[in-house]
């Protein structure tokens, strides 16, 4: 399948972690307009060698890095990943960077993909995140204007086992409608 798109990039603070399903989870919202998403998979590289030849290999997921672009993360959205603290009202309101960790939450988007002519509409639901932050540069206009963007990364983890005692990381569910995709990604939360 080739991607062509990417829309609707959410977040959803975890409120409860539970045992055997997935955490229970506060208020979802937009962290911008998406730009990027990565899912990286690291798994282990263990071998065994035994009678000088292979005798036992493992590549068991080991963690995920997450990578997410917006166009702009929204300062109030940004207080739901736990990166600001918001303090006053009105003309008055602070947002203010401490030195605690930022929140563990699901996060998810929407791609498009073309598979033999037909648009199709992937929704990814990643149960577990922790997002920081990338670096923040800010650059004056010259004679080429460059846009600058909100990069978040992080590392996802097992968030509980399944029926069959897997670790479960993501889901990822395929559909023919961008809505029903939209409306199966904003349900997880």
């Amino acid at each position: 399948m080739a991607r062509v798109g990417m829309k609707h990039l959410v977040f959803a603070p975890i409120t409860a972690e539970n045992t055997n399903a997935a955490p229970t989870y506060g208020d979802m919202v937009v962290l911008g307009k998406a730009v990027r998403g990565n899912r990286t998979p690291t798994r282990y590289d263990a071998k065994l060698y035994g009678d000088d030849g292979l005798a036992e290999s493992y590549n068991g997921m080991k963690e995920i890095g997450v990578e997410v672009e917006t166009t702009h993360l929204v300062e109030d959205n940004a207080v739901a990943l736990g990166i600001y603290k918001k303090s006053g009202t009105g003309d008055a309101v602070i947002y203010r960077q401490t030195q605690k960790p930022t929140a563990y939450g699901g996060c998810g988007w929407i791609e498009t993909h073309v598979r033999d002519g037909v648009e199709l509409f992937v929704a990814i639901w990643i149960y577990k995140v922790q997002l920081a932050p990338g670096n923040e540069e800010a650059r004056t206009r010259g004679e080429n204007l460059e846009y600058g963007t909100s990069s978040l990364s992080g590392t996802s983890m097992p968030a509980f086992a399944d029926t069959d005692g897997d670790d479960v990381y993501y889901d990822l569910k395929v559909f023919s409608s961008y809505t029903a995709a939209q409306t199966w990604l904003d349900d997880q939360a």
